[in-house]
């Protein structure tokens, strides 16, 4: 898609580089994307480039928190693109107990579902790298949450 059309979605949201711009956040929220069915890659391996983005940008933004809060990895489908992420982000060194892989998602809006069952009130980010996310911002809010999110 040319940028001249994705720009007005994309410009929205811009990196967060400060802690201080938002204060308390609980979790991350990582949507997944592109996920390759080969298992016998390691999971560096199993993510199209837009969705190993979107986790590197979740893990950058767990440091900048220093490590306090949960990241979560929305996928479901097959493969299942929630435990792919996770195990992405475990092989970079996130704990595992820092780790929560959504699985029952199949689309956006079940995403929306899936994270809001897991989250609650709580404050999150939502992760965002271009155009193939830029729906969550849409459709995440509406659940009734602020949402803060960052785009890499």
């Amino acid at each position: 898609m040319p940028k001249a059309l994705l720009y007005p979605l994309e410009s929205k949201y811009k990196p967060l580089q400060q802690v201080q711009d938002i204060g308390k956040v609980d979790y991350i929220v990582v949507l997944s994307g592109e996920v390759h069915d080969n298992s016998q890659d390691p999971p560096t391996s199993q993510l199209g480039a837009s969705t190993a983005s979107r986790v590197v940008e979740g893990i950058r933004l767990f440091h900048l928190f220093s490590e306090q809060p949960k990241l979560i990895m929305s996928g479901g489908d097959e493969p299942v693109g929630g435990e792919v992420m996770a195990a992405f982000a475990r092989s970079l060194g996130v704990p595992a107990d820092k780790l929560l892989a959504e699985t029952n998602s199949r689309d956006t809006y079940g995403n929306a579902d899936g994270v809001k069952a897991i989250v609650k009130d709580a404050p999150f980010l939502l992760v965002n790298l271009g155009f193939p996310s830029a729906p969550g911002h849409d459709y995440l809010p509406g659940t009734g949450y602020e949402t803060y999110s960052s785009s890499g």
